[in-house]
């Protein structure tokens, strides 16, 4: 049941989102989380150019399949796309390949930092925060086009040291 209503909500979010114009919205998934029960999607809004504000949810109702342990995460932030930062000091270097290595938010290189809080049910409230380096690329080019975002971080929580450190991983997604 619990697992029907995050799909439902991430589907509503993807269709309220969808109303607005361009391409300046991002809704992604974490394929590899699903493997493990843990359900984690994200909804990223281009403010400028080259800022979006971006919120972060997972969700697991017992990790792994066979623990008790449940878990329910946010972490709103924002992201930096470096893309006309790179143009200019790359200059004439990249002619030819701006686009695609260089395209507007909510597409191509960025560094974020965000805020969050999670509850393991039963166990810890954590409060923490993190930054993270990330290449969003497009993997088809349509009204609604699909892309695959690599990503490498650090997070701190305030509880729970053992996951403090490294984070890494690949997201799918839409942007519209």
């Amino acid at each position: 049941m619990k697992r029907k209503l995050v799909l439902i909500v991430l589907i509503l979010c993807l269709v309220g989102a969808s109303a607005f114009a361009g391409k300046e919205n991002a809704a992604s998934l974490n394929p590899i989380g699903i493997v493990v029960n843990t359900y984690m999607g994200s909804y990223e809004r281009v403010i400028f150019d080259y800022l979006s504000a971006n919120v972060t949810f997972a969700y697991s109702p017992n990790i792994a399949w066979s623990s008790d342990i449940s878990l329910l995460a946010v972490y709103p932030g924002a992201r930096y796309y470096m893309g006309p930062l790179l143009r200019d000091l790359l200059g004439d270097s990249l002619e030819g390949l701006e686009d695609l290595l260089l395209p507007p938010a909510p597409l191509g290189p960025y560094v974020g930092v965000y805020l969050g809080m999670s509850s393991v049910f039963g166990e810890t409230f954590d409060v923490g925060g993190g930054a993270e380096l990330g290449f969003k690329i497009l993997l088809t080019e349509d009204v609604v086009s699909i892309f695959a975002e690599p990503y490498i971080g650090v997070e701190f929580l305030t509880n729970d040291s053992e996951t403090n450190g490294f984070k890494y991983g690949v997201n799918f997604g839409l942007v519209f």
